[in-house]
């Protein structure tokens, strides 16, 4: 018995490039704190590795996305220029804008908080290459639903980022070693 569908066969086919909406891309990239970033830039190499079989290593240019993000968009750029004629981003500005937003994480508080906003660069080429793939595979699903694990990722994070922001913005807890001084009305009753 093969494992391999025969003709006629009801099989989805595969998109040029990863596919997921711009609204998934941005509320998981948030509630993941920047981590599904890594996610995309993993899929979308994993996608290009499939199409044109360079021996790419996805790991690590996810890993090291903010270096191989100029590569990727360069890529997503051309297959759209090739398609529709008219190159609709600028590969340069958009991983410039990336590497930029993920270094806002050495600035102080809460300044490093733009740091959660690095998917912003990526909601072009994530447009541009949806479009392709609705022209070159329209019946291909589209990944604009949330599952179970990414409802359970969502809860996870808004929880974790929500503590975050109650703790950077909530005023700095009293050190234990300083000497407190209670006002005079809890003071009489501290007291022997």
């Amino acid at each position: 018995m093969s494992a391999t569908p025969g003709p006629g066969a009801d099989t989805a086919p595969t998109p040029r490039f990863f596919a997921v909406s711009a609204v998934k891309l941005s509320v998981l990239s948030i509630a993941s704190l920047g981590m599904y970033d890594v996610y995309w830039f993993y899929q979308q190499w994993k996608f290009e590795r499939a199409q044109t079989g360079e021996p790419l290593s996805l790991f690590w240019r996810a890993f090291f996305s903010p270096l191989f993000a100029y590569s990727l968009f360069k890529r997503i750029r051309g297959e759209g220029a090739r398609l529709t004629g008219v190159p609709a981003l600028s590969a340069g500005a958009m991983a410039t804008a990336y590497f930029i937003m993920l270094g806002c994480w050495r600035l102080p508080d809460p300044y490093w908080l733009i740091t959660i906003f690095s998917f912003l660069p990526l909601l072009p080429a994530q447009r541009t290459a949806n479009a392709i793939n609705a022209q070159l595979t329209p019946e291909a699903p589209r990944n604009d639903h949330f599952s179970g694990a990414n409802v359970a990722l969502i809860i996870f994070g808004t929880l974790i980022l929500a503590l975050t922001l109650l703790g950077l913005f909530l005023p700095p807890a009293l050190d234990p070693l300083t000497p407190m001084t209670a006002p005079l009305h809890v003071a009489r009753f501290l007291t022997p």
